[in-house]
């Protein structure tokens, strides 16, 4: 019986992860079909399939082509302007467009691994995002650092003096992995 329960747990931790994700990309990827097909829904390719994936993939392309001609660029310039003084628009409008930076872009949201130092003497790791806060009006002397959670998507974000923090030589990836998994992913 030991042996068919281990042989379960075995199969359980092969195939979870594997579903899953196929899961997550397959959702994701129906959604932009979606999207595409109502896009293209009164021409004669809507009812292909993958037509509205396709679509939306052109679209991005064609939208990164015209990025390149100033007019263009200009008149998305306007667009954004008149976004971020839209009251419920412009929080939304920001939170999308660093994230996607943040995901995509060549903008690093996490700089450094620390350690930050715990009241009862622990340590937590924390990633360091902003060591300039002064476009916040928030002091000088003050980092930002995103302590992230243990085994779910979610952090803390702390306000911290430099000094207090111990930098670690350890990649973002690894740090992250070590924190979501709550120290499981350690390899001996």
């Amino acid at each position: 019986m030991k042996g068919l329960w281990k042989l379960i747990q075995n199969g359980v931790l092969i195939v979870a992860p594997v579903v899953m994700t196929i899961y997550a990309a397959y959702y994701i990827a129906a959604i932009v079909n979606s999207i595409g097909k109502n896009l293209i829904s009164r021409t004669p390719f809507a009812n292909w399939r993958g037509a509205g994936f396709a679509a939306m993939f052109l679209l991005v392309v064609l939208v990164g082509c015209l990025w390149q001609w100033p007019p263009i660029r200009r008149g998305i310039g306007v667009l954004e302007r008149k976004m971020m003084r839209a009251p419920a628009i412009s929080s939304f409008y920001r939170i999308v467009k660093e994230i996607t930076r943040s995901v995509i872009g060549k903008k690093q949201p996490f700089t450094q691994v620390v350690l930050v130092q715990e009241a009862g003497g622990g340590k937590r790791i924390g990633l360091l995002t902003a060591d300039n806060l002064e476009a916040v009006q928030l002091p000088k002397q003050l980092v930002a650092v995103y302590i992230p959670f243990a085994t779910q998507l979610g952090g803390d974000l702390l306000l911290l003096p430099p000094e207090s923090l111990e930098p670690v030589d350890m990649t973002v990836e690894a740090a992250l992995r070590l924190c979501i998994t709550g120290g499981v992913s350690v390899k001996y």
